[in-house]
């Protein structure tokens, strides 16, 4: 009779592979990399979480009716309005780094993608509410919640901040027409445009 086969040793210490045998070391390395880069994602992700409805609990308040009335519909942090030419997004995001926020803006084409409810970080233009702000310093203490201002103050100016330049800002570049001309207007912010944008916007490509 033979005798069973016996499982295959490793013969350097290390780990064996799914071939059998053993795992080089720099193989090793690299996965030992990606668990660490896992792991270090899923701890983001645990702080963010409670972060993220700390600053919905304070700040939605300022601009949910006011978003509301201009026909953006709500999902978690984020604020969408679709129109014939594009998705406009507003979206409050959490610091990882502490009890501070961020407004994000964004257009997503409908003649460069078919989502329905893009993310904010999928749009074509982009921009950070502090960017259209007269004050950013100001605009960070509002959404700093440790700075010592009071909830009336701090969601009155935000809601204000907002009506004054974040729907105006995605009412002009929710066409074609309007991001065109706001992109190539000297005084206007750089924000980012997608690579797949720039044709359709008429932006050289590097610029």
């Amino acid at each position: 009779m033979r005798a069973p086969n016996k499982p295959l040793q490793p013969t350097s210490g290390g780990p064996p592979s799914r071939e059998g045998g053993t795992m080089p070391a720099a193989d090793r390395r690299i996965d030992g990399a990606v668990a660490a880069d896992r792991q270090n994602h899923l701890l983001r992700v645990r702080q963010v979480e409670p972060m993220a409805s700390e600053v919905g609990k304070h700040l939605e308040p300022a601009i949910v009716e006011l978003l509301r009335a201009h026909g953006f519909k709500k999902s978690g942090t984020t604020w969408r309005r679709p129109s014939s030419e594009a998705v406009a997004v507003l979206n409050l995001q959490a610091s990882a780094w502490g009890r501070f926020a961020y407004v994000n803006l964004g257009v997503y084409f409908r003649a460069l993608g078919t989502l329905v409810r893009p993310s904010e970080s999928v749009c074509h233009l982009r921009c950070r509410l502090a960017q259209l702000v007269p004050d950013a310093a100001r605009l960070t203490q509002i959404l700093d919640l440790e700075s010592p201002l009071s909830d009336s103050s701090r969601l009155g100016e935000l809601a204000e901040l907002v009506s004054r330049h974040a729907i105006p800002w995605l009412d002009r570049v929710s066409t074609r027409d309007g991001a065109r001309l706001w992109c190539n207007s000297p005084s206007s912010p750089a924000c980012f445009v997608s690579v797949q944008a720039r044709p359709l916007l008429e932006l050289p490509p590097g610029a």
